[in-house]
Protein backbone atom coordinates (compact mmCIF):
# COMPACT_ATOMS: atom_id res chain seq x y z
CA UNK A 1 0.00 0.00 0.00
CA UNK A 2 0.82 3.35 -0.81
CA UNK A 3 0.27 5.04 2.95
CA UNK A 4 1.41 2.65 5.00
CA UNK A 5 -1.32 0.51 4.66
CA UNK A 6 -0.84 -3.31 3.38
CA UNK A 7 -3.52 -4.46 1.59
CA UNK A 8 -3.60 -7.74 0.04
CA UNK A 9 -5.34 -9.27 -2.91
CA UNK A 10 -7.14 -12.39 -3.05
CA UNK A 11 -8.87 -14.44 -6.31
CA UNK A 12 -10.33 -17.22 -6.94
CA UNK A 13 -7.47 -19.17 -7.32
CA UNK A 14 -6.75 -18.82 -3.49
CA UNK A 15 -10.03 -20.57 -2.68
CA UNK A 16 -9.78 -24.05 -1.72
CA UNK A 17 -11.42 -27.03 -4.13
CA UNK A 18 -13.75 -28.47 -2.34
CA UNK A 19 -16.34 -25.30 -2.27
CA UNK A 20 -15.31 -24.84 1.72
CA UNK A 21 -14.27 -21.15 2.64
CA UNK A 22 -11.42 -20.65 4.78
CA UNK A 23 -11.34 -18.40 7.43
CA UNK A 24 -8.38 -16.51 6.43
CA UNK A 25 -7.54 -17.34 2.72
CA UNK A 26 -3.71 -16.94 1.97
CA UNK A 27 -2.33 -13.80 0.08
CA UNK A 28 -1.60 -13.77 -3.23
CA UNK A 29 0.99 -11.47 -3.16
CA UNK A 30 4.09 -11.87 -0.79
CA UNK A 31 5.09 -9.34 1.30
CA UNK A 32 8.39 -8.76 -0.92
CA UNK A 33 6.24 -7.88 -3.40
CA UNK A 34 4.65 -5.45 -1.72
CA UNK A 35 7.77 -4.11 -0.16
CA UNK A 36 8.85 -3.72 -4.27
CA UNK A 37 5.68 -1.96 -5.42
CA UNK A 38 6.65 0.55 -2.33
CA UNK A 39 9.94 1.32 -3.34
CA UNK A 40 8.48 2.12 -7.11
CA UNK A 41 5.67 4.19 -5.79
CA UNK A 42 8.79 5.76 -3.42
CA UNK A 43 11.01 6.43 -6.55
CA UNK A 44 8.16 7.89 -8.94
CA UNK A 45 7.10 9.84 -6.75
CA UNK A 46 8.77 13.65 -6.30
CA UNK A 47 7.83 14.11 -1.97
CA UNK A 48 7.58 11.64 0.41
CA UNK A 49 7.03 12.01 3.89
CA UNK A 50 10.22 9.86 4.55
CA UNK A 51 12.43 12.28 2.90
CA UNK A 52 10.78 15.24 4.68
CA UNK A 53 11.40 13.82 8.00
CA UNK A 54 14.80 12.72 7.13
CA UNK A 55 15.78 16.49 6.15
CA UNK A 56 14.16 17.85 8.98
CA UNK A 57 16.24 15.66 11.71
CA UNK A 58 19.23 16.65 9.45
CA UNK A 59 18.27 20.06 9.75
CA UNK A 60 17.12 19.78 13.51
CA UNK A 61 20.41 18.26 14.70
CA UNK A 62 22.26 20.98 13.07
CA UNK A 63 20.76 23.92 14.54
CA UNK A 64 21.24 22.56 17.97
CA UNK A 65 24.59 22.73 17.46
CA UNK A 66 24.22 25.97 16.12
CA UNK A 67 22.51 26.82 18.79
CA UNK A 68 24.74 25.67 21.52
CA UNK A 69 27.46 26.70 19.38
CA UNK A 70 28.06 30.04 21.98
CA UNK A 71 26.31 28.83 24.83
CA UNK A 72 28.55 28.89 27.84
CA UNK A 73 28.12 26.75 30.55
CA UNK A 74 29.90 27.95 33.76
CA UNK A 75 32.20 30.31 32.08
CA UNK A 76 33.52 27.39 29.81
CA UNK A 77 32.16 28.08 25.97
CA UNK A 78 33.32 25.22 25.06
CA UNK A 79 31.17 23.18 26.83
CA UNK A 80 28.08 24.51 25.06
CA UNK A 81 29.63 23.36 22.18
CA UNK A 82 30.38 20.01 23.18
CA UNK A 83 26.53 20.01 24.12
CA UNK A 84 25.49 20.76 21.15
CA UNK A 85 27.38 18.18 19.32
CA UNK A 86 26.04 15.60 21.95
CA UNK A 87 22.85 16.84 21.55
CA UNK A 88 23.12 16.32 17.25
CA UNK A 89 25.10 13.37 17.79
CA UNK A 90 21.84 11.63 20.15
CA UNK A 91 19.77 12.91 17.42
CA UNK A 92 21.25 10.90 14.53
CA UNK A 93 21.66 8.34 16.65
CA UNK A 94 18.59 7.91 17.81
CA UNK A 95 16.79 8.57 15.01
CA UNK A 96 19.65 6.71 12.23
CA UNK A 97 18.87 9.68 9.58
CA UNK A 98 22.58 9.43 8.91
CA UNK A 99 24.44 5.54 9.13
CA UNK A 100 25.54 4.91 12.65
CA UNK A 101 29.08 4.36 11.82
CA UNK A 102 29.06 8.28 10.02
CA UNK A 103 27.49 9.62 13.27
CA UNK A 104 29.99 7.95 15.13
CA UNK A 105 32.57 9.94 13.60
CA UNK A 106 31.20 13.37 13.53
CA UNK A 107 33.99 14.45 16.35
CA UNK A 108 36.75 13.46 14.65
CA UNK A 109 35.56 16.48 11.87
CA UNK A 110 34.09 18.81 13.69
CA UNK A 111 36.19 19.10 16.95
CA UNK A 112 38.74 20.65 15.40
CA UNK A 113 36.92 22.88 13.74
CA UNK A 114 34.71 24.45 16.35
CA UNK A 115 38.13 24.24 18.75
CA UNK A 116 36.63 22.03 21.54
CA UNK A 117 39.70 19.90 21.16
CA UNK A 118 43.07 20.29 18.71
CA UNK A 119 43.22 17.39 15.65
CA UNK A 120 45.51 16.28 17.13
CA UNK A 121 43.96 15.36 20.64
CA UNK A 122 40.57 14.26 18.20
CA UNK A 123 43.08 11.62 16.42
CA UNK A 124 44.53 10.72 19.23
CA UNK A 125 41.47 9.43 21.08
CA UNK A 126 40.34 8.19 17.96
CA UNK A 127 43.17 6.14 16.78
CA UNK A 128 44.69 4.63 20.63
CA UNK A 129 46.34 1.52 20.67
CA UNK A 130 43.51 -0.39 21.63
CA UNK A 131 41.10 1.13 19.40
CA UNK A 132 43.60 0.23 16.25
CA UNK A 133 44.14 -3.23 17.93
CA UNK A 134 40.13 -4.06 17.54
CA UNK A 135 39.98 -2.89 14.38
CA UNK A 136 42.89 -5.11 13.01
CA UNK A 137 40.70 -7.87 14.59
Amino acid sequence: GKYGMIVRETSLEDMPVDGQMSPCPLPRNSTDDFEAEDAAVEETEGFTWRAAVRYSILFVGVALLVIFWNVSLQGNSGAGTMLGVVFCMGLYWISEVVPIAVTALIPLAVYPFLGILGADETIKAYFSDTIVLFYAT
